[in-house]
């Protein structure tokens, strides 16, 4: 080999030598703006989940307060007539009654409603209970029109309800969020009152990743009034007022992510609704990643890099395959984690059809909070992880499972209509976990491509608000427990409709199922059976119990019951498309129903299997203006009336169910 040529390959090896440092350098700029933009999207989510967790909770306690005071035991403690304090004194039936509304919020919500009140419009206490205990007339307040909640609930109109700042609880002791409302009387104020644990709400916001902090803060001050790691102790100022770390980004309104200091945060406003007096932010907030430092790399000896680059390519490449795998596999549990899902379902989907569909579940956990809370993270940790382990064992080769964050699962399998419900009960019962005190269970979205899509985004946007819907409608969920109280009202005002208010949605139910509805639609289908009665809280007894023919005056009366039930129920968000439902219940096949004529598939579906189970309800059991019939003969009016009264398709459906119950028409 000549000189020259000896020395061009010397030249070209100290060259590639040189750019190691360099390509070292850019590699390792490029993993910290990756690592920059996985902490971003993290924050929103995080910022997104603890949002969602406050709306959830400020919603709840606004409808469950809302939907309060429209049990007319709290009209008819004025319809009782003499005097005020007489009757408080006295605690006679209606102040058992009265306390009993008050006692029934408190014990529904134990942990968040520390009291809960009924006030004259003229500021007088005529009820109060505090931490589940009614307490004595003497001490009853004589006038709390001081208070901070008073005056803008009494100046909010009728259906809305009045949210304080945080203030202390006179009563409770503790710093406290007040929700009040107007009963609906035809004369005179009167208030429902209860008082909301900061606290309570603080927890809601804690994350279960540990590495992030969510703070709230107000904006009109840039106060912090909660924080996730600093628990609201009584007797303590509220939240932490030293903390003014964020006051100019919440006074500028400053949504989106950023740097801060050596902070990154995410802020993005709660959003206000009417009769709201408080602005919050919310904010994520995790260190900065930190900058890479190249310094050094380049005076690294020529020698030592010619010997090492091989061996460190060889290191290099087998840890980044290790990265690569653990950048796509949850820590805790050793599923697969959200990035690995999104490329998963990206390629999967792409691979189904009509004949073999590809069905993504999503899951989250319902109890898992109060447990965590209970027995602390490390408990909490230890669950997910058996979990986990469950999910992977049931679903097996079949499919593969993922851990979304917190506590949120996935699976995505083949499956078709008929197999992704035995799936999805399968993997729901190894999501489940019962024990002494506790009880966590899981709600489920589902979605099948390409029968409802091919873009794997809107698929998973799709499950996560099944999920979401499912989860509003459980037991541990929003609508289920605005539900109950609603339902506890109506036995309170007509104790003759309970049964027959559950015969109706247990059949409606049934007939819901058999006509192929979702689960959610069947939870939904069966609440509006329930509660499809609602609005004759309203409809005087003389009305409702009259023995004859109603005259035209007392019919249209009677015809206004589906919108004011539909009034009442859309108080709670959860509960919109069973207001929906409620309002359409009476509406007729032919178009001749109330309260908006509708016809045919205008009707929702669920209305008009309501219609049909409400109509044989009615038939089939004893009335104050006639005498039930025989539930044969109810079949046969069913069938009499198909086509014009009722649908066809939902009278036939109801016959297969009762026949499924040994009860079918005579011919």
């Amino acid at each position: 080999m000549t000189a020259p040529m000896r020395s061009l390959k010397l030249m070209l090896l100290v060259a590639a030598i040189a750019l190691v440092p360099l390509t070292l350098g850019v590699v390792l700029l490029d993993q910290r703006e990756q690592a920059q933009r996985e902490q971003d999207r993290a924050l929103e989510t995080e910022v997104g989940s603890a949002i969602a967790r406050l709306r959830d909770s400020f919603a709840e306690t606004r409808a469950t307060v809302l939907i309060t005071a429209h049990n007319p035991v709290f009209r008819d403690f004025y319809r009782r007539g003499g005097d005020r304090y007489e009757t408080i004194v006295s605690e006679g039936p209606i102040m058992d009654r009265v306390n009993g509304a008050l006692l029934y919020l408190t014990h529904l919500y134990p942990s968040s409603l520390v009291q809960a009140s009924f006030v004259d419009g003229s500021g007088a206490e005529n009820a109060r209970v505090v931490r589940g205990t009614r307490e004595a007339p003497h001490v009853l307040a004589d006038d709390v029109s001081s208070q901070p909640f008073f005056r803008p609930a009494l100046a909010v109109r009728p259906g809305v309800v009045y949210e304080s700042q945080p203030h202390l609880s006179r009563d409770a002791g503790e710093w406290v969020v007040s929700y009040s409302t107007l009963v609906p009387r035809r004369a005179g104020a009167a208030l429902v009152h209860v008082e909301h644990r900061v606290e309570s709400l603080r927890l809601a916001t804690v994350p279960h990743d540990p590495r992030f902090q969510i703070v709230v803060v107000d904006r009109g001050t840039g106060r912090v009034v909660l924080d996730s790691r600093k628990p609201q102790y009584t007797g303590s100022e509220l939240g932490v007022p030293l903390d003014r770390r964020f006051a100019d980004s919440a006074l500028a309104g400053g949504d989106g992510v950023r740097d801060l200091g050596d902070l990154r945060i995410a802020s993005r406003s709660l959003g206000r609704h009417a009769g709201s007096a408080n602005d919050f932010m919310v904010v994520a907030v995790e260190p900065r990643v930190g900058a890479a430092s190249l310094l050094g790399l380049s005076s690294l000896p020529i020698a030592l890099a010619l010997l090492g680059v091989v061996g460190v390519g060889a290191a290099m490449s087998r840890r980044w395959a290790r990265t690569s795998t653990a950048a796509e596999t949850d820590s805790l549990t050793g599923l697969g984690n959200r990035r690995k899902l999104e490329a998963d379902v990206l390629r999967l989907v792409d691979a189904a059809t009509p004949e073999r569909p590809l069905a993504i579940c999503v899951y989250d956990l319902d109890g898992f909070k109060s447990y965590n809370d209970t027995f602390g993270h490390p408990a909490g940790d230890v669950l997910l992880a058996r979990l986990g382990a469950r999910l992977q064992a049931v679903v097996g080769e079949r499919g593969y499972t993922y851990r979304l964050g917190g506590d949120e699962f996935c699976v995505v399998a083949d499956a078709d209509e008929v197999s992704v419900r035995e799936l999805e009960a399968v993997t729901s019962a190894a999501l489940a976990e019962h024990g002494d005190g506790f009880a966590v269970t899981t709600a489920c979205g589902r979605v099948l491509a390409p029968l409802e899509g091919n873009d794997h985004r809107e698929l998973l946007r799709l499950a996560d608000q099944r999920l979401y819907a499912a989860k509003r409608n459980s037991r541990f969920g929003v609508g289920r427990q605005a539900a109950d109280v609603l339902l506890r009202a109506l036995q309170e005002r007509h104790p003759d409709l309970h049964t027959h208010l559950r015969d109706v949605a247990e059949l409606a139910g049934e007939v819901a199922v058999r006509l192929g509805m979702g689960s959610v639609e069947v939870d939904c289908v069966r609440q509006a059976g329930a509660l499809h009665d609602l609005g004759k809280m309203a409809i005087p007894d003389a009305i409702l119990s009259k023995p004859g023919t109603l005259d035209p005056e007392e019919w249209t009366f009677v015809q206004q019951h589906p919108l004011i039930g539909e009034r009442i129920l859309a108080a709670a968000p959860a509960l919109a498309e069973v207001a929906r439902l409620v309002r359409s219940s009476h509406e007729r096949w032919d178009g001749l129903g109330y309260p908006d004529t509708l016809a045919r598939d205008e009707i929702p579906l669920g209305a008009r299997i309501i219609a049909v189970c409400d109509a044989f309800e009615a038939m089939s059991t004893k009335r104050p203006y006639r005498f039930p019939v025989s539930e044969q003969r109810a079949l046969a009016e069913l069938r009499r009336c198909a086509g014009t009264q009722f649908d066809p398709g939902v009278v036939e459906a109801f016959c297969a169910v009762l026949a499924e119950r040994g009860i079918a028409l005579v011919a």
